[in-house]
């Protein structure tokens, strides 16, 4: 349980419950039969968790890329490691929060449960923030250098106010009017 600031109760956020997306470009997506393709490829690197193709994507060849413990759980070798990348993060199933240490499972679902009473909505979720689109990258990256900096000690904690007034000059102030329009709307 994370603690809360100053004996205050915990703060855990809610997300939007998922990470990306993928597109098909519009000009692709004017021939039916490269559509289909392209979604059939999708529909692999999406093969539900434990089947043969997620075997496969995320784990190589057995006796090749990775072997099986007695246990069933699978390990990569060295050549796994080097040659089984990132194409799963092209589009994928739903993870399942899967564990292979005896009542790990059990101990993540009641961390989910006894989380529930302290999350905080996001109220902007599902709208559209031209700036927050834009400065995406730059404010994101402003985010983690100044959280680094403060968490590893290179800045005190006082940081804080000076990172607030910069990513709202930087875009900030504009990204909340986008957001307070169209709450509105």
């Amino acid at each position: 349980m994370p603690p809360g600031a100053g004996g205050n109760k915990p703060v855990v956020y809610n997300f939007q419950g998922f990470y990306g997306h993928t597109s098909i470009p519009a000009k692709v997506g004017r021939d039916p039969e490269r559509v289909r393709e392209l979604l059939r490829v999708l529909d692999y690197f999406a093969a539900p968790f434990g089947s043969e193709e997620w075997v496969f994507l995320n784990y190589g060849l057995e006796g090749v890329h990775h072997e099986v413990r007695p246990d069933g759980s699978r390990v990569k070798n060295e050549l796994g490691g080097k040659e089984i990348g990132e194409l799963t993060n092209l589009t994928y199933c739903l993870p399942p929060f899967y564990y292979d240490t005896p009542g790990d499972a059990q101990d993540m679902q009641q961390l989910q449960l006894d989380l529930l009473p302290y999350i905080v909505e996001n109220p902007t979720l599902g709208y559209y923030s031209p700036t927050a689109v834009a400065k995406a990258g730059e404010l994101g990256q402003l985010q983690n250098d100044r959280h680094v900096a403060i968490i590893t000690g290179r800045e005190p904690l006082s940081a804080i106010d000076g990172y607030i007034k910069d990513w709202r000059a930087r875009g900030g102030d504009q990204i909340r009017k986008e957001y307070e329009a169209a709450l509105r709307a």
